[in-house]
């Protein structure tokens, strides 16, 4: 039995996959809180402040491609559309 004001998960950092993570616990039902260090979209986060870009050309395999076909769709279904999609070019080594 919970107690009043307790928890079953805590996710410790909001960006993008820990805010994904957080929101798919709670749509499932589970008793979380989402612990972030700075106001969402801070620029001292991993993620990079306001922006986002979602690289699925990555060598970490087919579950890393979804998880991020997955944060993708929860950014471009957020309310009030702050999500605007546009193209991106990374040039580098072969």
């Amino acid at each position: 039995m919970r107690r009043a004001g307790s928890v079953e998960c805590a996710v410790v950092g909001l960006g993008v996959l820990g805010a994904a993570s957080l929101l798919a616990l709670v749509r499932a039902g589970v008793s979380c809180v989402g612990l972030e260090s700075g106001r969402v979209g801070h620029p001292d986060g991993g993620s990079g402040g306001e922006t986002r870009i979602f690289r699925t050309a990555v060598a970490t395999g087919p579950d890393h491609v979804r998880l991020l076909d997955r944060s993708r769709e929860l950014w471009t279904g957020l309310p009030g559309a702050p999500f605007t999609a546009c193209g991106a070019l990374t040039l580098g080594a072969r």
